[in-house]
């Protein structure tokens, strides 16, 4: 069932004209009269950026124009009903399944808007950007849609003030997905299907069959799901693949009890890491799915003080470069790493780096994001966290453990204005196949990425990909639409996989 509505009518033309209105024609021409002309230049330019926002994401072409009775949507002020209820209306006349020009949007002249920041907004946290939106949409062919939050929904609401992911859905229907635009290709492990958060339900992308591809990975209610990447970047059927590691085992929560995906034993498959009650869990891949968990090592768990993964976070990767992945944990102190062994196994843990630990102001994996993966090309993991600051790395020195930190890219920190993961969403993945691992930023406007420069550090954050992020798409929070930045086609460059409300959305190397 699609989550969208349509009116009915579209345009049989992909340049669509704006202008806003000057005068008033007949009624033969003109389906609704204008009663004001809207002059304010901050109130115009927030028109044009909510037609540049439908512009990025269709394959629409907006154009400002004159005014005159050819243009196909012209914008004013009408008297419609007071303060409050119809905050805009949008008219038109049609043929047949077509437009005909001349479709207008009307602003209530009674909506009392206040300048606050970058916005116009009502006492009740609406904002003009937002209604213009909502109109704009009738003025393409969407109809209200009111089975979840959308710029379409027939009421009007403050916290919503992006396109959500019904918008874009519907008016991919209606024009297609430009070539820069992202592809839906799993009807799984989203919202809709039950997967309600990436805390309650989380999913990973991982290559679990050694075919070079990143598959998707879902801890459901009952277990482990996986859909296999194909060889044209899509994915094959979803496969229940164990009865572990899922809500009926007891793993409630991805904040208590965190999973990862990482080659512990050098096979190149992707095997299970699960952080427990009692300690750290591992199944090995196995022709697409997995072993059964076995219990490797007693640390790294709740009974050990690990209690939360937002304020004491752990990564797997490969950190002496002997091809199988290590248990990286952020404790109290400072950084812990436990080796994987031949045994398919984990040494103890032993303390590597008085770093990256709440005691040096880490306190939060969500304010302070934190990875492991190689950005020198030297074959080991090293850390890269996103601390007040910018971008701190730490590099992997050899003997399994750490060099000291070092600043080395002032952006994607709190002090640039990323002031949460889950709002927006950093993560490290080579995005252009020279084998270090750059910078990928989900930022308001779309996709950031900082290439790695070879030495350690990062070159300038470059807006790559208008999407998959907070103004850019709609996606709002990381918690309720996860994304993930790795190889999905086998070509060595970073692809982006987003689980949206209604399936997964990709769109392969952005560099």
């Amino acid at each position: 069932m699609a989550d969208y509505n349509l009116e009915g009518p579209i345009w049989n033309h992909l340049t669509v004209t704006y202008s806003f209105a000057n005068a008033n024609y007949g009624p033969n021409i003109q389906p609704a009269q204008f009663d004001y002309i809207l002059s304010d230049s901050f109130l115009q330019n927030e028109v044009r950026q909510a037609f540049a926002t439908w512009d990025s994401v269709s394959t629409i072409d907006f154009v400002e124009v004159a005014d005159s009775s050819n243009v196909d949507i012209r914008v004013g002020y009408a008297s419609i009903d007071g303060p409050f209820n119809i905050l805009a209306q949008t008219d038109y006349y049609f043929h047949g399944s077509q437009f005909d020009s001349d479709v207008t949007i009307r602003f209530d002249d009674s909506e009392a808007y206040a300048i606050s920041g970058q916005d116009a907004v009502l006492s009740n946290g609406v904002t003009f950007y937002s209604v213009a939106l909502h109109e704009i949409g009738h003025a393409l062919g969407l109809d209200h849609y009111d089975a979840a939050p959308a710029i379409m929904h027939t009421y009007a609401t403050a916290g919503i003030r992006t396109l959500q992911q019904s918008d874009l859905d519907g008016i991919h229907a209606l024009y297609g997905a430009p070539l820069d635009q992202v592809n839906f290709v799993v009807n799984n492990f989203a919202q809709v299907d039950g997967w309600s958060s990436a805390d309650h339900d989380p999913r990973a992308v991982a290559d679990v069959n050694g075919d070079g591809r990143a598959d998707i990975v879902g801890f459901g209610q009952e277990g482990v799901y996986t859909s296999l990447a194909t060889a044209n970047g899509g994915f094959g059927p979803v496969n229940f693949a164990m009865s572990n590691f899922g809500q009926d085992q007891g793993w409630t929560s991805y904040n208590q009890f965190e999973r990862s995906l990482a080659d512990i034993n050098g096979d190149g498959r992707s095997d299970i890491i699960g952080f427990g009650e009692a300690g750290t869990y591992i199944a090995l891949a196995s022709s697409g799915g997995f072993s059964a968990a076995k219990f490797s090592l007693s640390n790294f768990g709740q009974d050990q003080g690990w209690g939360s993964t937002d304020r004491y976070l752990r990564k797997v990767a490969d950190v002496n470069g002997d091809g199988r992945a290590d248990v990286v944990g952020f404790g109290q102190a400072g950084t812990y790493v436990a080796h994987a062994n031949p045994n398919d196994g984990l040494d103890p843990a032993i303390f590597s780096l008085s770093n990256f630990g709440p005691n040096q102001g880490w306190s939060s994996a969500d304010r302070f994001p934190r990875s492991v993966a190689d950005v020198n090309g030297d074959g080991r993991a090293d850390i890269v966290g996103f601390g007040q600051a910018g971008v701190w790395v730490a590099l992997a020195n050899g003997s399994g453990g750490f060099t000291p930190p070092n600043l080395v890219l002032a952006n994607f920190g709190q002090d640039q204005g990323w002031d949460s993961n889950d709002h927006y969403l950093r993560t490290v993945a080579d995005a252009n196949g020279d084998g270090r691992a750059d910078i990928f930023g989900f930022g308001e406007a779309g996709v950031y990425v900082a290439l790695a420069n070879g030495s350690g550090g990062f070159g300038e954050a470059v807006l790559q990909f208008e999407n998959f992020s907070p103004g850019a798409g709609g996606w709002i929070s990381d918690n309720l639409y996860p994304r993930f930045a790795a190889d999905l086609n086998g070509d060595h460059r970073a692809d982006i996989l987003g689980f949206g409300h209604s399936g997964g959305y990709e769109t392969l190397a952005v560099l």
